[in-house]
């Protein structure tokens, strides 16, 4: 907590500024920026206004779930017409994060001195600069960090717990109903957790045994997968149709060889091809919709048909892939700035510590494919010991960690490029170099904890047989 307070407040206060979709947040609170900016530089006010969310622009967060005590706590001090200062966000955000690492210290198995070098890794990876100022924005991006905190927790808890298998297992599926309800790309977490349910019983009355005692925590996955599809598919459809033309016309056909043709395998009308190379905001509404061309388009592609295509052009999935590894690489951009207005030297992107950042920016150009190999191999090697009932409690539940965390970076990248393209991919991406981060802390203080175990038994066997 005190690391992320200081990165956000020592010296000029920092957060990052507004790409132009906080209004879909803080339109539930009829917020708007008291300066009309998209981008540089950071607003840090908004100002109270009679208006609401447009019908089909309204983003549903669970990050709601956080700005109302911040807004709460902000109008108890300064009063309703007062507006809003994100510096309350950084404030909230830190407190829980904080919160969130002692329950991962809690949860987690290994000696004291393992886990508290764990929680000091990861506070020290996880409050870089790249992270927290999200902490101090009107983005949703605060509710995945601290929703994947939640889960790794309780993910941990829930399979070495013995004595209330069921108060674990339902604290994992707050944590995860959190979650997927923080981003629409985040519905991929009620998948990734399935194998994680099911990897022990829960004993409940006559439901007991290797089989029957799967029975609830299989429920709790259906339950999770439903919530999680249907609050994407309640996401106003505004959002699909501008994520499938920055894919389509930013990515697809920037990357094709032959543009018309991937236009003919997808349906749509080769004339389009002048769209080559714009995103969705690129390209006057008016003109859009005065194409008969582009209302073609829209009537004959759909996500549906963009997976189906991506499935069987295996060639567009190393191209897509080493964007994504790349973006993971590199977790910021300058066209979001962390200060209120511009440094000198026009200085956009605050210097301050940032570990994770050099950590995966050391990689560079190799990122591609060391980091996607990294996440498959470490996703696969750990799903060993947590399906095989052979290793104890302890050993299965790190396997989970590190196999929900490989998971997780693997998949937002891969759901990123599926969903936007390459539109805003560093910002879309945030997630996997934050799982990333978690699971270097983890990984490290759990190797550091074997070594240590085996030095301990070979000074135990030194020291019996000197006596």
């Amino acid at each position: 907590m005190l690391a992320a307070l200081l990165q956000l407040l020592w010296g000029q206060d920092i957060g990052l500024a507004d790409n132009g979709d906080g209004f879909r947040l803080m339109c539930h609170f009829r917020l708007l920026k008291s300066v009309d900016a998209i981008g540089s530089p950071l607003v840090l006010h908004y100002d109270l206004t009679p208006y609401g969310c447009l019908p089909d622009l309204a983003y549903l967060s669970s990050q709601e779930w956080l700005v109302r005590p911040a807004i709460w706590a902000h109008r108890l001090r300064y009063g309703a017409e007062a507006g809003f200062d994100l510096r309350y966000f950084g404030v909230l955000h830190s407190a829980l994060f904080g919160v969130l690492l002692s329950a991962l210290y809690l949860a987690l198995p290994g000696s004291r001195r393992v886990r508290v070098l764990t929680i000091v890794l990861a506070g020290i990876l996880l409050a870089d600069v790249t992270f927290v100022t999200y902490f101090v924005s009107p983005f949703s991006e605060p509710a995945i960090f601290l929703g994947l905190l939640a889960v790794v927790a309780t993910t941990a808890w829930y399979v070495r717990e013995r004595q209330r298998p069921l108060v674990a297992l339902l604290a994992l599926l707050a944590a995860t109903m959190f979650l997927v309800l923080a981003k629409a790309q985040t519905f991929v977490f009620a998948l990734l957790l399935c194998p994680v349910l099911l990897s022990r019983a829960v004993d409940i009355g006559p439901l007991r045994g290797r089989w029957k005692g799967r029975l609830i925590p299989a429920m709790v996955g259906v339950v999770l997968v439903v919530t999680a599809g249907a609050n994407v598919a309640r996401q106003p459809k505004f959002f699909a149709e501008v994520n499938e033309h920055n894919l389509v016309f930013l990515t697809l056909l920037v990357d094709s060889a032959d543009p018309e043709a991937t236009l003919r395998s997808l349906g749509a009308p080769t004339g389009l091809v002048r769209y080559r190379g714009t995103g969705y905001f690129d390209v006057e509404a008016a003109a859009k919709e005065s194409d008969p061309e582009y209302q073609q388009f829209r009537s004959v592609v759909d996500r549906r048909k963009l997976v189906t295509y991506l499935a069987t052009k295996p060639n567009h999935w190393v191209r897509l892939l080493r964007a994504g590894a790349e973006a993971v690489s590199s977790l910021r951009t300058t066209y979001l700035s962390n200060y209120p207005v511009p440094r000198a030297g026009d200085e956009l992107l605050a210097r301050r510590p940032n570990p994770t950042e050099r950590l995966l920016g050391a990689v560079g150009t190799a990122s591609w494919p060391v980091l996607a190999l990294v996440w498959l191999v470490v996703m696969v090697a750990a799903a060993v010991p947590l399906c095989r009932r052979s290793f104890g409690p302890d050993a299965r539940a790190l396997s989970a960690v590190c196999y929900l965390l490989a998971a997780t970076a693997l998949s937002q990248v891969l759901v990123s490029l599926v969903g936007d393209g390459y539109y805003e991919l560093v910002k879309h991406t945030v997630l996997a170099g934050y799982a990333t981060a978690l699971l270097v802390a983890i990984t490290i203080a759990a190797l550091v904890g074997v070594v240590g175990r085996r030095l301990d038994r070979r000074r135990t066997r030194a020291h019996t047989g000197a006596a």
